[in-house]
């Protein structure tokens, strides 16, 4: 949904809270909309924390919340839910290796001291010249959003990165060097394309030994296997607003399902719900409590 189609839409004031984390791909080409459209719409996206307690005491009309692995969601009963987007990690390549899948033991092995260490890539069932050829793990820093945190966070618990893993100063220094150097393999935070000479690996959530000897099932970090769950590096995103301000949130709402927004989303790196469940939330705004 384009701008130009919401231009006569009259709207109550609303307070819009939420994650710091969506500043560029949300705040800004939302605050851009309330200046064009003269909305009274506020918006103060300070952090999850606030966002909930603000949402919670009636100083906020809707919130746009992260919510971690396990960490517990708002009453369903008094609040709609909607998944509005993602932080995804990748793990990438160079193009020349013939690896395209990790399992979760696996990689925490590479990049970190759990019960494997793993140091080469055979150890990763690579054959031929690939059997003596180190693995250089790499990561980008710590600046670039929550890339770093959300990996450790989804997968080592109180496990560190392995001295040996490098951190890149920027994420084009770090997608260069993979590039570059076949023996790379690396943490980032977006998808560099067909284009580059580097490539994303699917990944399973499981490991062999927790499936009992069966092949694990990789999934690539596509839209519908994010959204399901299947691709595990993932942080969800999420719009929430009391059921009773349905009405008053509603064309809101739909301009943050929109494909505007979507596309504002990805150009920050952050994948979008896939459009279907989009629309279906959209749809469902116009249905009576």
């Amino acid at each position: 949904m384009g701008a130009a189609s919401l231009v006569g839409v009259q709207a109550q004031s609303i307070t819009v809270v939420g994650s710091d984390l969506l500043q560029a791909a949300v705040s800004e080409p939302l605050q851009r909309y309330v200046t064009q459209n003269g909305q009274d719409w506020k918006v103060d996206l300070a952090g999850t924390v606030p966002a909930v307690a603000a949402l919670k005491e009636d100083k906020a009309q809707l919130a746009i919340i992260a919510v971690p692995l396990n960490q517990v969601l708002p009453d369903p009963k008094v609040y709609t839910i909607i998944k509005f987007c993602f932080q995804v990690d990748y793990i990438l390549v160079n193009k020349t290796n013939p690896l395209s899948e990790l399992d979760r033991n696996q990689l925490i092995g590479v990049f970190s001291d759990g019960d494997e260490n793993i140091t080469r890539w055979e150890e990763l069932h690579l054959a031929g010249e690939w059997t003596t050829r180190p693995i250089v793990a790499l990561s980008t820093s710590t600046d670039d959003g929550v890339v770093v945190e959300l990996f450790k966070n989804t997968l080592f618990g109180h496990l560190e990165f392995k001295p040996t893993v490098q951190i890149m100063k920027t994420p084009s220094e770090m997608l260069k060097t993979v590039e570059e150097n076949a023996n790379t393999i690396a943490l980032g935070g977006y998808d560099p394309g067909p284009d580059s000479k580097a490539k994303v690996l699917s990944l399973s959530s499981e490991s062999a030994s927790v499936t009992a000897g069966l092949p694990t099932v990789p999934f690539s970090p596509t839209e519908d296997n994010v959204y399901n769950g299947d691709y595990p590096l993932r942080l969800p995103f999420y719009i929430v607003f009391k059921t009773a301000d349905k009405a008053r949130v509603s064309e809101l709402v739909k301009l943050l399902l929109g494909d505007e927004f979507a596309g504002h989303l990805r150009d920050q790196h952050y994948m979008p719900v896939p459009a279907t469940f989009r629309n279906h939330s959209a749809l469902e705004l116009d249905k009576p409590n």
